[in-house]
């Protein structure tokens, strides 16, 4: 009689389980076969070396294998989660001598699988024919044959602590099969023998696609009940990931499953297309109302956007575009604010990028960077920095990079191969190395990298960075420094070595990069002078436009001799305070005392809006602009160049040049629209005024420079160039540089270009053909006669000013681990305590995250719980040990961070360095008191 050993590879801090095992244990069972499920759970997936296939365990594992296994009964049959290495292999035949070995398999073996052990595709006919066993009546489909048996057995401390995470499987997990006829990438390319021959050209499915034919709802409750009965009675939550698109495109059925069955509390993961999710919001909005009175919660996991460019989209026949995924953010975050007990998105995946392709150019890069940095979609978006495409054989996207001679025999640098240098993807197959069209961007794509994982000792690259963050301050680490590599590489007029990329970066991003507005000397174009907004304010002033003037910046250095028959009254308000002036010294001290009430702490809401009304109307402002101002909520009521590009995209087609807000400032409030005809008839007196102030000439220099095509930077206020057209602006136009204000690095590369390009990558600049500088998402393209990428900025503002909030839910805190050593508990605890009074004893504040809790794990080492008002983070302290990769050593001390929770947003790599420096503060007091 056959009985069957089924050995199972997890990593302990991911999603990584045998999906298929409960399934066949209980397929197995319910046909009167014995079987029985190890797991072995390890930190870090132990590949085969160098040239070779397959997964094994650490040595202590394998050694214990045949103890495990036990000599009475030993199995007929043993079938593991992953191709075993050889030596897993020669472990298993020692432990189960005779046994026939196999593995499951998704996808086709590899061709040059040094193992002997058979693949089993994940189906009813190939698991019966490996064991012998007779077909069933019919069945193909193991998911809806089987009732799964969650049972297991830990074979090792770590899988006793790792999550047990069932698997709940219905459908297909995409059904999404676009083909490539009409794909204009594809075209030429050769494509038989492909695995994949529509949908999206990079990814990996299951070779055999098993049929659906039982009724979702019996699919569902069965495998639903099946967690029921194996966590009868359990009070902790329950993470439960829910595989396949049915799971969503049935959702409403899903959640009243859920909520109609006597289940633990569960957090469960529902994956997604972004289309998908879009489109089923109004189901998935049902299910989260449905869940409200009970103790479930919904969350999306793991949405692989990947990118943001239309072009690469295209390219890897994602079906979707940058628009598509904005809206999925949205919806996220809305979904997040209005169900904060029944759903979040954040904390285990978020949005899922692919940012490196063998095609990326620097504008491609640049415009992702950019936009998830404007946004703010790194704070629930991976992978940012270390999004790489992995390449197979078989897949379309291979075929391409094979034309186009991108594919090569290995990769020079070893922090390139995903699959060996990146934790997540450790259980992964072997990539194809493959390089870049653009040599710029292997370089770019180096230094990149190394910000997403710890610094290696002895790695030149990782030094260099590290100088240039000291140098810089730990809050240059980030987004911002990456862009900063790649304007360097496209400013360079050849690719750089590595480190010379890190050392011109560094100095981009430092002073040296804001000097060259000082430094004198002749420039292209022509610098704003801030002494005529001045002389133009006063104007406004003096002809009663305005009865009282506010000046900010330099211009809040006025004195009264500047301004003689006014009245000046400084005031403590914004960056270096500001001024108001004006005819009648009553309506200056109003002013005065309305901007004061909208900074006092102790008012409410309605004095301050009372305030603002006030002060808004004392400056000239039209009623309807500015009760339009006040009604605006959050954060960019106070970000008013964003709200003047926001007006500038709501308003379709040509609007008044004499809205421009960029030069004298004919309309220097936030219109209530641009159609605004109190605004209007306002800028055309101030015009009026101008002309006789200044003279015809002036005034017709205005009027045509308001006229033409402005750049404004969207880091920080005031950077801005005029673009003097040579013919039609459009998509792609010569230029000369106009007037100009700011001292930003690329105001200085578009004053030093000749041509810009406006596409589905923002806008670029060229000089003599040449590309000079990416700007993405970090420049407004305004001009009066048409609107650019309209739909993309709606839509980046909606999401940069969302109002987030805390995510809701997961408050229930984490057991610790369980361990078996007192001595190791012990030490685990003094720790503890150590770590607690070191992190806490002073302000409890690590670059905006806050230590939740601190708590013994596995071993002598202790779990760190950080949350943020919108992330959380997880770190582990510990003795430290060589051959433990750390994330820092303190002294004797490590802080690692767990696999499954990477450090992949700048804030939380800051306030792990936060944290590792009070660490190091803590020790070095000690110390002095011994």
């Amino acid at each position: 009689m056959a009985s069957v050993l089924l050995v199972e590879i997890i990593v302990s801090d991911q999603f990584s389980r045998a999906v298929t095992f409960p399934f066949i244990q209980g397929f197995l069972k319910a046909r009167g076969v014995a079987a029985r499920r190890l797991r072995f759970a390890t930190r870090h997936a132990v590949r085969a070396g160098p040239g070779g296939s397959g997964i094994s365990l650490p040595r202590e594992d394998l050694e214990a294998l045949p103890r495990l296994v036990g000599a009475s009964e030993p199995p007929t049959h043993v079938l593991a989660s992953h191709e075993p290495a050889p030596d897993l292999g020669a472990a298993l035949r020692r432990a189960a001598p005779g046994a026939r070995i196999g593995w499951v398999c998704d996808q086709a073996p590899p061709a040059s699988s040094a193992s002997d052990a058979v693949a089993v595709f994940p189906d009813v006919p190939s698991v019966t024919a490996f064991l012998d066993l007779p077909p069933g009546e019919g069945e193909v489909n193991l998911f809806e044959a089987a009732t799964p048996d969650f049972s297991f057995d830990a074979a090792n401390p770590e899988a006793a602590s790792a999550p047990p995470l069932p698997f709940l499987v219905c459908g297909p997990d995409c059904s999404y099969r676009r083909g490539l006829d009409a794909n204009p990438f594809f075209a030429g390319v050769d494509l038989s023998g492909c695995d994949v021959r529509g949908g999206c050209t990079f990814c990996i499915r299951p070779v055999r696609d098993v049929p659906w034919t039982r009724p979702v709802e019996e699919v569902m409750a069965r495998q639903l009940d099946a967690v029921a009965r194996a966590w009868r009675g359990a009070r902790e939550r329950l993470l439960v990931r829910a595989m396949g698109e049915t799971f969503l495109k049935r959702v409403e059925t899903f959640a009243a499953l859920i909520a109609s069955r006597p289940l633990p509390p569960c957090d469960v993961l529902l994956d997604g297309r972004a289309d998908l999710l879009v489109a089923r919001q109004a189901r998935l909005e049902e299910a989260l109302r449905t869940l409200r009175p009970t103790p479930h919660r919904l969350h999306v996991s793991l949405v692989g956007v990947e990118n943001f460019s239309d072009t690469e989209l295209v390219r890897l026949n994602k079906g979707t575009t940058c628009q598509t995924n904005l809206d999925l953010a949205r919806l996220l975050l809305r979904l997040e604010r209005e169900y904060p007990t029944t759903f979040a998105f954040r904390r285990w995946g978020g949005l899922s990028l692919i940012l490196f392709t063998p095609w990326t150019r620097p504008q491609d890069l640049a415009f992702n960077l950019s936009l998830i940095e404007t946004g703010r979609v790194d704070r629930f978006a991976g992978k940012v920095f270390s999004g790489r495409l992995r390449l197979y054989p078989g897949l379309p996207l291979h075929r391409l990079a094979g034309r186009d001679g991108l594919i090569g025999p290995a990769y020079d640098d070893p922090r390139l191969d995903t699959t060996r240098s990146n934790p997540y993807a450790s259980l992964y197959p072997d990539e194809t190395p493959w390089r870049f069209q653009d040599p710029r961007m292997e370089t770019v794509c180096r230094v990149i990298v190394r910000m997403a994982t710890p610094p290696v000792p002895g790695d030149p690259l990782d030094e260099a960075l590290g100088r240039a963050f000291q140098r810089l301050g730990e809050k240059s680490y980030g987004i911002g420094f990456a862009l900063g590599v790649v304007d360097a590489a496209t400013a360079a007029d050849r690719p750089l070595d590595p480190e010379d990329l890190i050392e011109k970066t560094a100095r981009l991003r430092g002073r040296e990069g804001r000097r060259w507005a000082r430094e004198g000397g002749p420039l292209p174009g022509r610098p704003l002078d801030p002494a005529l907004a001045v002389r133009f304010t006063t104007m406004a002033v003096r002809i009663g436009v305005k009865p009282v003037a506010r000046l900010e910046g330099d211009a809040a250095l006025l004195r009264p001799a500047d301004v003689p028959g006014l009245v000046v009254a400084s005031h403590p308000v914004g960056e270096g305070g500001a001024v108001f002036l004006g005819r009648d010294a009553a309506l200056v001290g109003q002013a005065v005392e309305a901007a004061r009430r909208q900074q006092d702490p102790g008012g409410d809401a309605g004095s301050r809006e009372e305030a603002l009304l006030a002060e808004a109307r004392l400056l000239g402002y039209p009623e309807c602009c500015a009760r339009a101002f006040a009604a605006r909520e959050g954060e960019i009521r106070d970000q008013y160049q964003w709200l003047h590009i926001l007006r500038r995209v709501e308003a379709d087609g040509e609007v008044s040049p004499l809205f421009h807000p960029g030069y004298l400032p004919l309309v220097e409030h936030v219109p209530c629209s641009l159609a605004c005809r109190e605004s209007l008839r306002r800028a055309e007196r101030l015009l009026d005024a101008w002309r006789e102030e200044a003279g015809d000439e002036a005034a017709e220099d205005l009027v045509r420079s308001l006229g033409r095509p402005w750049l404004f930077l969207t880091e920080g206020d005031g950077n801005r160039v005029e673009l003097v057209p040579e013919g039609e602006p459009g998509e792609r136009f010569r230029y000369r540089p106009g007037l100009w204000a700011g001292e930003h690095p690329l105001v200085r590369a578009v004053l030093d270009g000749d041509e810009v390009v406006v596409d589905d990558t923002g806008v670029s600049i060229l000089r003599e053909g040449r590309l000079r500088a990416v700007l993405g998402c970090r420049a407004f393209l305004w001009w009066h006669r048409r609107v650019f990428h309209r739909d993309l900025w709606r839509g980046l503002i909606a999401l940069r000013f969302d109002p987030r909030h805390e995510p809701g839910g997961d408050e229930t805190p984490e057991a610790a681990a369980p361990t078996e050593d007192p001595a190791a508990v012990e030490k685990a605890r003094r720790l503890a305590a150590f770590v607690a009074g070191a992190l806490t004893r002073d302000a409890n504040d690590f670059e905006g995250f806050r230590v939740a809790s601190v708590e013994p794990w596995s071993g002598p080492s202790v779990r760190l719980s950080l949350r943020s008002p919108r992330d959380r983070m997880t770190l582990l302290v510990e003795p430290w040990r060589p051959d433990v990769s750390a994330f820092q050593r303190v002294g004797p001390l490590a802080v690692i961070h767990p696999d499954g929770d990477p450090l992949d947003t700048p804030a939380k790599v800051r306030a792990a360095r936060r944290v590792a420096s009070r660490l190091k503060t803590a020790l070095a007091r000690r110390d002095s008191r011994r």
